[in-house]
């Protein structure tokens, strides 16, 4: 449930861009051919445009030979460049319906500030705050306090020049409504009036400290590295992190959540029993029936 509910949610918002196509369809797998997957290699897998990341204790020049003994024949044409994606949402629910499901797993969102524009950092942050960390405003409603659900998260997912922020949230059945209700009513508050300064203050601890954490060890490294390639980041933004995160006030968080986190315009795709949560969701948009396969 949790596959077909991104798939549903991110065809929503991206269309038919590769983006979007989260599952390959019957057809695709059906007409499948050994000839068709090596031409897809041979279009995709070339020298233009990868990355070799090392990290560790090494000798510079020994990683260099060896590099160039290892991949220096690697050749291939020139990837033709993907197509921008042009996101867009709507309020509305894209339902997946399971006969008998107990559980309605929900995605809510849509497209936000990528990594290389000025607010993404903020908006780090302020997923933490409503819906990304255990000690989260959304994480606590409706798993601390109403027990709908056990593993709340929300996040951001980042593409080359594009992103977006989703809620993620399994909960039961008969209070798949209510579960929506809070998530809004969260995101609202937010939005209404700023954060109290200590609650802020202890988000802003926990990003900066699981940066550090998170990019302490070789993997670590590596996968920022990558991260800083993919998006067009130099070695200036990553060590600026930290300082922009214990940066922020209150007032940065709010404006945030008002210009970047629009409730009338968040994608909603549900995977659950559509008879048995009909009238509980139907407040919240209209329902476009979406295919399971």
């Amino acid at each position: 449930p949790g596959t077909l509910a991104t798939a549903a949610f991110r065809r929503a918002i991206y269309g038919d861009h590769s983006y979007g196509r989260l599952l390959a369809t019957p057809e695709q797998i059906s007409g499948l051919t050994t000839d068709a997957v090596r031409a897809s290699y041979e279009a995709h897998a070339t020298a233009d445009g990868s990355r070799l990341y090392v990290a560790g204790m090494f000798e510079r020049d020994a990683v260099l030979d060896a590099t160039h003994g290892a991949f220096g024949g690697w050749s291939g044409d020139e990837r033709a460049a993907l197509p921008p994606p042009s996101p867009t949402s709507a309020r509305a629910i894209h339902l997946v319906s399971r006969e008998g499901a107990e559980q309605s797993t929900l995605s809510i969102g849509l497209p936000v500030p990528h990594p290389g524009d000025g607010d993404y950092v903020a908006l780090a942050v302020t997923n933490s705050l409503l819906g990304g960390s255990f000690y989260s405003r959304i994480t606590l409603n409706i798993r601390e306090d109403k027990g709908y659900t056990y593993s709340p998260r929300s996040q951001i997912v980042a593409h080359p020049g594009d992103a977006y922020w989703v809620e993620l949230a399994d909960v039961t059945t008969n209070v798949t409504g209510a579960s929506m209700h809070e998530i809004f009513s969260e995101i609202d508050r937010l939005r209404a009036e700023p954060a109290a300064d200590a609650e802020l203050e202890g988000i802003q601890n926990y990003v900066a400290g699981s940066y550090i954490l998170r990019h302490a060890t070789p993997g670590g490294i590596l996968d920022q590295l990558a991260f800083l390639d993919l998006h067009g980041l130099d070695e200036a933004w990553a060590a600026a992190y930290t300082d922009r995160v214990l940066a922020l006030t209150t007032a940065d968080i709010q404006r945030i959540a008002v210009d970047h986190l629009r409730p009338d315009e968040m994608t909603i795709a549900i995977v659950g029993d559509a008879d048995a949560i009909a009238e509980e969701i139907a407040p919240y948009g209209d329902v476009i029936a979406v295919p399971s396969s």
